[in-house]
């Protein structure tokens, strides 16, 4: 509840929250990032997109999960990332990372304005 009231006071940076998936154990945070034009991920980029976001091809990975406590998570869907984020990314959850990315979540929903 508080989670759902604190969306509704959000103004997300032209991307569009989904959902919010709402139950007694989950709490999770859909969101567009069609319209994003910059890195998605925590870096602290928000300059428009170049050739180096991946996917290279210009096209767009279709989600990605990052928990923001142990009961939600932030699925962020139709994203392009920067290269250092996406390495990031997979090198937290190769090592198994939680807390990182826990804390990567909560910068996205920050740099978001989620």
């Amino acid at each position: 509840m508080a989670l759902q009231m604190a969306m509704k006071n959000a103004t997300s940076i032209s991307g569009v929250i989904t959902k919010i998936i709402e139950n007694e154990s989950i709490n999770n945070i859909i969101f567009d990032a069609s319209n994003i034009k910059f890195c998605v991920d925590p870096c602290n980029s928000k300059e428009p997109e170049l050739y180096q976001f991946k996917p290279y091809d210009g096209k767009k990975y279709l989600k990605i999960n990052y928990p923001i406590n142990n009961n939600s998570s932030l699925i962020i869907k139709n994203y392009r990332i920067c290269k250092c984020c996406n390495d990031r990314y997979f090198e937290f959850c190769d090592e198994e990372c939680i807390d990182k990315l826990i804390e990567d979540g909560k910068n996205i929903c920050k740099k978001l304005n989620i």
